[in-house]
């Protein structure tokens, strides 16, 4: 071990002002922010995906439909009986409802199996821009294949496991509060203490696995061009005799974590301020146009404005992520650094050639 960790604290500052400042090449800079939010490297920012909901009309539209039909001679007769066609007329919601629900299910796990494949993919592009000082995508995108894909196996198989344990759990507390019913308060509150804390430390637990993955997992992964199996069966005994220094490398991150979101946020706030004034301008004027809208097209006008407002939310989220980089090429740089004082044959930095 070599190495205190000032020195990589300050090696880390070094690199990213290489990286990113000698010389300053906004197309660079760019791209480096683009890989970083891909890989969820971004700085303290989260994208949540909500799916719309909403009715699909009051019940006067759906009247006015009906009534304006009928008025065209729109009809389709199907002969049934009174009580067949109000049976219809009863399931047909449920059965909408049921196969809404199935489908948004659907594209919601699609969704996050994309972006999950997505982020493991690009976590190892964002390492070899670390390492080599490279933006570039496409070649390391393709050369990184086989760790990347071991990783989003990995990534789906934890979720999978964290969302079972919280359905045990979930389920254990749904049956203890039918079959604990009668017991004290006092050992009501026991227990429900008790299953709070069962929450916290699984939750403990996979972040600390998220960590060590993270930190220590994928640059060995990348350096070597393996799968993650093999590596934490090869990783798993440094872990176990570093373990002190590990804890230490944790809290030490927390703490620069919470001092970067500090600044971070005091930069966030300023370019928000910043572009509250055009915002305003641009909001004022949208207003105004939707007032001089007619009625029949100010739906299609509301639309147009929820599109635009979700461009300009990823715009801000982008334009923030692009300030505040230099945090997260920052603790990438640490981690490596960290790792290679463990052990010297775990640097990535010594890479002497392209993986192919």
């Amino acid at each position: 071990m070599h190495g205190t960790y000032t020195q990589i604290i300050n090696a880390s500052i070094e690199w990213t002002k290489t990286i990113l400042f000698r010389p300053f090449n906004f197309k660079k800079w760019f791209f480096i922010c683009i890989i970083a939010v891909l890989s969820a490297e971004f700085s303290g920012f989260n994208f949540n995906f909500n799916l719309p909901s909403g009715k699909f009309g009051s019940n006067e539209q759906q009247q006015s439909v009906t009534y304006n039909a009928e008025n065209q001679g729109v009809f389709c007769e199907i002969p049934t009986s009174g009580a067949t066609q109000k049976k219809a007329e009863k399931e047909w919601p449920v059965i909408f409802i049921v196969g809404l629900i199935t489908a948004a299910v659907i594209v919601a796990i699609s969704f996050v199996v994309f972006f999950t494949w997505v982020y493991s993919r690009f976590s190892f592009v964002f390492l070899n821009c670390i390492v080599k000082n490279d933006a570039s995508i496409k070649i390391p995108f393709s050369d990184t294949r086989i760790p990347g894909q071991s990783y989003f196996k990995w990534n789906i198989f934890m979720t999978c496991a964290f969302l079972a344990g919280l359905l045990v759990l979930v389920l254990v507390l749904i049956a203890g509060i039918f079959t604990l019913a009668k017991i004290s308060p006092i050992l009501k509150i026991l227990l429900i203490l008790l299953w709070v804390l069962l929450v916290i430390g699984m939750v403990i637990v996979f972040a600390i696995v998220t960590v060590l993955t993270r930190d220590l997992i994928l640059p060995v992964m990348y350096k070597n061009h393996r799968k993650i199996k093999d590596v934490w069966k090869e990783m798993l005994p440094l872990i176990r005799n570093e373990s002190g220094e590990i804890f230490k490398y944790m809290m030490l991150k927390l703490g620069l974590r919470i001092a970067a979101a500090i600044v971070g946020g005091l930069a966030a706030l300023a370019v928000i301020i910043g572009l509250m004034i055009p915002a305003g301008i641009i909001a004022g004027g949208m207003y105004f146009l939707f007032n001089m809208t007619p009625e029949y097209l100010k739906w299609g006008y509301i639309g147009l404005a929820i599109i635009l407002g979700l461009m300009v939310v990823v715009f801000v989220i982008f334009v923030l992520n692009m300030v505040l980089l230099p945090i997260s090429v920052f603790f990438k740089t640490f981690s490596l650094k960290f790792l290679a004082r463990l052990d010297s044959k775990y640097d990535a930095f010594s890479i002497k050639e392209v993986l192919s």
